[in-house]
């Protein structure tokens, strides 16, 4: 797994464990974002890494995660809509913050959207299994091949010509 599956995979982990109470474990297998049932929210990422991430999973495995949540309380209209809006912005601060320390990252705002969700060729996936169902994490790029992923120093400032 690369560098960067590997800090998504534990910003996913570190994110429902934290939110959903949800433990989770990995799957070999592709997330299927094909799916008719599926719900997902996507986010930009501005920088230091520019893409998008998008975190979905079926109505039905979100529902029960954003209960636990929030509690067991509804939270507006659709609590797959916040849920899924709320944990995409978590999981895109952390991922650009542990692959870029010394950087402060921007990232957009979260969209949500329904059903089947088209995948670059060139994406990053992964799928996961929580108790209630699977959800996948997509990264899409806007480089076939990422930035030098190491902590951004100023030469200049460190008197370094």
């Amino acid at each position: 797994m690369n560098r960067i599956l590997t800090f998504a995979k534990a910003s996913l982990e570190e994110a429902l464990e934290q939110v959903a109470f949800a433990p989770l474990t990995m799957l070999d297998e592709p997330f299927d974002w094909l799916d008719g049932d599926l719900i997902w929210s996507e986010i930009q990422l501005c920088a230091p890494l520019s893409g998008t991430l998008v975190l979905g999973a079926p109505r039905t495995t979100v529902q029960p995660l954003a209960a636990d949540a929030w509690g067991g309380e509804e939270d507006g209209a659709n609590p797959g809509e916040a849920f899924l809006s709320e944990m995409v912005n978590i999981v895109a601060g952390q991922i650009l913050a542990n692959l870029f320390p010394a950087r402060e990252p921007w990232i957009g705002l979260p969209v949500y959207g329904e059903g089947p969700r088209t995948v670059a060729p060139h994406a990053l996936s992964l799928c996961v299994d929580v108790d209630v169902g699977r959800v996948g994490l997509l990264l899409e790029l806007e480089a076939a091949e990422p930035l030098h992923l190491v902590p951004f120093t100023n030469k200049i400032a460190e008197g370094v010509k």
